[in-house]
């Protein structure tokens, strides 16, 4: 599931929220916060990825000696329990 949060004005809130999408079992969850700005005419526009596609994308282009998909479990969970505090 993905979660797009334009604006996190309640963190309260969105904290919650977040916890009662984690705690219905989802397989996997990315939260995406829109960092769209007005563009100018002229500039270029740049895309964006959530941390946990990055984070993947950054574990698959290194060379390990151990499973990757270990590596990445392991991340998630850290980054879960970041964004938790």
């Amino acid at each position: 599931m993905k979660l797009i949060v334009e604006s996190k004005g309640d963190y309260a809130k969105f904290d919650h929220t977040v916890k009662q999408l984690q705690d219905v079992g989802l397989a996997d969850l990315k939260i995406v916060e829109d960092l769209s700005v007005a563009i100018e005419e002229g500039v270029e526009v740049l895309e964006t990825e959530d941390t946990m596609t990055l984070l993947d994308k950054y574990i698959d282009s290194i060379d390990l000696k151990v499973d990757s998909n270990n590596i990445k479990s392991i991340m998630r969970s850290l980054y879960i329990e970041a964004c938790e505090l």
